[in-house]
């Protein structure tokens, strides 16, 4: 063989060799193609498995949203309402305490005029009661005003001897008797009158058994009688029809 048989037989030689190489290295590209492509095709596979389950959430997030949104409208509207509730309560709250401090002023003028009332009840039956007594003393000074001055004639004759209590001075001549007495509404009447030469604020003594208990001031006077106030809380205790007088 000569030596281009051989050159060109090595030739062919490493082209096989060169050939072959190519094709190991095609069929082991091929392969890790085909591998690559299964493994993409499973995370392909993985991926829309995924999406899917993304796509559901989303969607049931989609609808818990559109539910949300109506539980908000649903709320803003109790809100609204309740507001206009608030309103309505305040403004029935205001004219509730507007009614109550009317009632209150009305209540204060019903219990002023009622306290003036019964003061004007309890004056008038004092009145009744002192015109009542001055008109019982009255009709006994008609009926036997002789034998009325005889007594009092009678008691300007005795003569008392009197001795001091609590400090009082006391008179050498009873003037005169206590007719009637009404503690109830804190006056006496006596048989002192007008021609007994007594005046309006003038104070009279109580006398019992030769002792002074107290004193009376005279309010008012008629003539054969006068209206006389207790001096003190002391004398209206202690004293009785029929007590002497003297001033």
């Amino acid at each position: 063989m000569n030596k281009n048989g051989k050159t060109g037989i090595l030739f062919l030689l490493l082209l096989v060799v060169i050939s072959a190489a190519a094709a190991a290295y095609l069929y082991l590209e091929w392969d890790k193609s085909k591998k690559q492509v299964v493994t993409l095709q499973a995370q392909v596979t993985d991926l829309e498995a995924k999406k899917q389950e993304i796509d559901k959430k989303y969607k049931d997030t989609l609808a818990q949203v559109e539910d949300l949104n109506n539980k908000v409208k649903d709320a803003e509207a109790r809100v609204a309402s309740l507001t206009e509730d608030v309103d309505t309560a305040n403004k029935s709250k205001e004219e509730a305490l507007l009614e109550v401090s009317k009632s209150k002023e009305e209540m204060d003028k019903l219990l002023t005029a009622k306290q003036n009332l019964e003061k004007d009840l309890a004056s008038a039956k004092k009145e009744l009661e002192t015109v009542k007594s001055k008109i019982k003393l009255e009709e006994q000074t008609k009926k036997g005003t002789a034998v009325q001055n005889d007594s009092k004639s009678d008691v300007q004759l005795d003569k008392i001897v009197l001795s001091p209590v609590s400090n009082q001075s006391a008179p050498t001549e009873a003037k005169g008797r206590v007719l009637v007495v009404n503690k109830e509404y804190d006056f006496a009447v006596v048989n002192l009158g007008q021609g007994d030469n007594i005046k309006i604020g003038d104070k009279l003594q109580v006398i019992r058994d030769g002792q002074v208990i107290g004193s009376l001031q005279i309010e008012e006077i008629r003539p054969t009688m006068s209206v006389a106030k207790f001096d003190n809380a002391d004398i209206k205790e202690k004293i009785k029809e029929g007590d002497s007088i003297a001033f």
